[in-house]
């Protein structure tokens, strides 16, 4: 393969710098990606040709390439290649040369991009994939047959649905984003001197005895800022009528926060812009009152035949930190 060639013959010399501002760029290749490889796997009616997730562990060796890749990739000229958008690609792909077609291994299921300045030639992207390290044998299903065989199942979201998966479908960019401020939690803990960072854990559906806080931002490099002292809020009112307020630029590193779901939605009064929002929660934030009473008023009552005085002091009150 002559990328291959020239690969080898060039080699790297540079660590890649990361950069918050790929996971836009990133997330957008990754769904290309997976659309060329549905296409693909509907017209040549390809069995368990899977969907792609981004990697964190390929995500570091991308960024930290010093050397031809162990793993099978691909070098692009940028982010928005137009060799990988869907119409092109399927135009160029046929029977001949679809095994030889490192992004259209049906067995790979992983991928991770990373920009480098000292690739050859134009290309300035490389992507790496996972987990498989030889090229698979393309095998095609008859009609009426399944497409997906084993323990891979149809993805079920209509823009995926030719493509089979075991894994988390989970969009890529919620995956990158919770990685990245994972990352960044760390160094606020480190720098701030905060002992008690938690990691944050993609929790998609929500439990409703949960109190959640949101913030929400339009790029992702924004989600990514620490800043305790910004004046960016926003105020909405609770199912019971009540209103509350968000720091934008701070709830994201609150360090009891364990739990954090992500989604794509477009701003209030806007029809045209989209906002990520983010909620956070903890488990037990608001506890429930404990069943029985406390040990020291089991036997208290009042003269007024009154079992139990809430304002009767029994010791330091409940105090969370959020």
């Amino acid at each position: 393969m002559k990328l291959l060639i020239s690969f080898l013959l060039f080699g790297f010399v540079a660590v890649v710098k990361s950069d918050e501002w790929v996971i836009e760029e990133q997330n957008t290749l990754i769904k290309n990606l997976n659309s060329i490889r549905g296409g693909i796997a509907e017209k040549f009616q390809i069995v368990n040709m899977q969907k792609l997730i981004w990697s964190k562990q390929l995500q570091y060796e991308a960024e930290q390439l010093k050397k031809q890749p162990s793993r099978h990739y691909i070098l692009l000229n940028n982010f928005d290649d137009k060799n990988y958008k869907v119409s092109d690609a399927k135009r160029r792909v046929n029977d001949s040369n679809i095994g030889t077609l490192e992004y259209l291994n049906p067995q790979q299921n992983e991928t991770a991009c990373a920009r480098n300045s000292k690739l050859p030639g134009n290309f300035t992207v490389i992507c790496l994939f996972g987990p498989q390290n030889s090229l698979s044998e393309i095998k095609k299903y008859q009609s009426g047959h399944p497409k997906c065989t084993g323990e891979l199942k149809p993805v079920i979201e209509w823009h995926d649905q030719h493509l089979c998966s075991s894994l988390d479908s989970t969009d890529p960019w919620i995956v990158m984003y919770i990685s990245r401020l994972n990352d960044k939690r760390e160094i606020v803990a480190k720098t701030q001197g905060i002992a008690n960072m938690q990691n944050l854990v993609n929790t998609p559906i929500l439990p409703k005895d949960r109190k959640w806080r949101m913030t929400g931002f339009a790029k992702f490099s924004l989600g990514l800022d620490y800043k305790p002292k910004s004046n960016r809020v926003i105020s909405i009112k609770t199912e019971d009528g009540k209103e509350e307020t968000f720091r934008l630029d701070e709830e994201q590193f609150n360090p009891l926060q364990n739990q954090i779901a992500c989604v794509l939605k477009r701003k209030f009064r806007d029809e045209t812009d989209e906002i990520y929002w983010c909620l956070y929660t903890t488990e037990k934030l608001t506890p429930e009152p404990p069943a029985t009473l406390p040990k020291e008023l089991e036997e208290y009552e009042e003269e007024d035949g009154d079992e139990y005085d809430e304002d009767f002091p029994t010791g330091k009150p409940y105090h969370y930190d959020f």
